[in-house]
């Protein structure tokens, strides 16, 4: 829930500028509920989860 409230100050403070963005790049963490998507599917931004982890994926990454 306060993940979504933040969501929808954001979308506030940004006011005229929203229409700027396109995609909300976010991680998969459960607090991003569906609710947080609909704050910026009801303005026109995409929502775009990014790929799993894959924790013998990162020793390759780091080096």
């Amino acid at each position: 829930m306060r993940v979504t409230q933040a969501a929808r100050n954001l979308l506030m403070d940004l006011d005229e500028h929203v229409e700027r963005f396109r995609f909300m790049i976010r991680d998969r963490d459960t607090k991003f509920t569906s609710a947080f998507d609909a704050v910026f599917a009801a303005v026109g931004v995409e929502t775009i989860k990014n790929t799993a982890a894959c924790a013998a994926g990162h020793a390759y990454a780091e080096r």
